[in-house]
């Protein structure tokens, strides 16, 4: 009987922490968990998965076209947007780069986006690294491809413009397929 008394005593004497714990809890999962889930809606049909930073280029050739994911997209600049209109905060600027990561990672490739490719740009200075990163500079590796498996499901891909973040030996594996290289 005197557990259970003192167990009461403490959840009397602890409730608002409770209750404010609780508070806490539900607004992290109402942020984080629905905002994305509405953000990023599943789309019909993966046509596969590609390694992540050649999917970025990918991404970028579809920014505006109209993609299946459009949605992604115009959460992606509005919240680039609404960068700019606040002042630098670390903390916060390193849960933009992983939400935007995020976004990007659950993007679903359809076949109608890859038939609309007819053009990829390998370059560290493309639109959707810094939607990811507005103040990457280019400078390391976080972007360069290694993979370009996955290319053949580009039907209509006609063109590469090589300026940089791709292993060149990459390059010939593309010429092989009669793509243009320029």
């Amino acid at each position: 009987m005197e557990i259970m008394t003192a167990t009461i005593d403490f959840f009397k004497e602890h409730a608002l922490y409770v209750f404010l714990f609780a508070g806490v809890c539900i607004m992290l999962y109402r942020y984080y968990g629905e905002k994305k889930q509405l953000s990023c809606e599943p789309v019909k049909e993966d046509m596969g998965e590609f390694e992540f930073n050649f999917k970025l280029v990918i991404i970028e050739a579809l920014l505006d076209q109209s993609p299946s994911f459009q949605a992604v997209v115009d959460e992606l600049r509005k919240r680039y947007d609404e960068w700019y209109d606040q002042d630098y905060d670390e903390d916060r600027y390193n849960l933009y780069t992983e939400e935007a990561y995020g976004l990007l990672e659950k993007v679903v490739l359809t076949r109608e986006d890859l038939a609309k490719v007819e053009l990829l740009c390998f370059d560290g200075g493309l639109d959707v690294y810094e939607l990811i990163d507005p103040y990457w500079d280019g400078e390391d590796g976080r972007f360069d491809v290694h993979s370009i498996s996955g290319i053949d499901r580009l039907p209509n891909l006609k063109e590469v413009n090589y300026i940089s973040i791709i292993d060149e030996h990459l390059l010939y594996e593309i010429k092989k397929r009669g793509i243009k290289v320029s």
